[in-house]
């Protein structure tokens, strides 16, 4: 089966079909030995393709980082690649806001379209301190998440979200 896309230079990524694949042209482990271009298809996750999309590389590193916070809004791209924000626009206040639900304080939300390779949990505390978090249970049917804390007699009540990537 051949295919022809057009305006594809070294390192650019497209989409065919479920999958993400990035251009990389005259591969030295694949390059034929009467120097022509050879081009080889690497698939690549769906976040990395948004870090090329955003940051111009699939990797981990420098503006694209996992942890960098490019615009100072206080999210990191993980964050915001995970709730579909964007990572040069400040977007502090477009994540899920926990609310009280009868006794309850409830985070709930659904894992955007388009969106794998994360894990979304919650952390609740009384005291903001290092080491009174303790873990919330996700109750939601994917592709819906719910993390949900008893209020009962707590004076206060604090619930962070977490997202991590393998």
């Amino acid at each position: 089966m051949a295919a022809h896309f057009s305006g594809l230079t070294d390192g650019s990524t497209f989409t065919l079909g479920l999958n993400n694949y990035q251009i990389l042209y005259n591969d030295a482990a694949y390059r034929p030995a009467d120097g022509s271009t050879f081009i080889t298809l690497t698939t690549i996750t769906a976040l990395e393709a948004w870090r090329q999309i955003h940051f111009g590389s699939i990797d981990n590193s420098g503006d694209g980082a996992d942890l960098n916070d490019f615009e100072k809004d206080g999210l990191p791209n993980l964050l915001e690649y995970a709730f579909v924000l964007h990572p040069k626009q400040n977007s502090a206040g477009q994540l899920p806001s926990p609310q009280k639900v009868g006794n309850n304080f409830v985070a709930s939300f659904a894992q955007p379209a388009g969106v794998s390779g994360v894990t979304y949990g919650a952390e609740w505390s009384e005291t903001l301190l290092s080491g009174s978090w303790t873990e919330v249970s996700d109750t939601g049917a994917p592709p819906q998440h719910t993390f949900s804390v008893p209020i009962d007699n707590k004076p206060k009540l604090f619930m962070r979200l977490k997202v991590t990537s393998p």
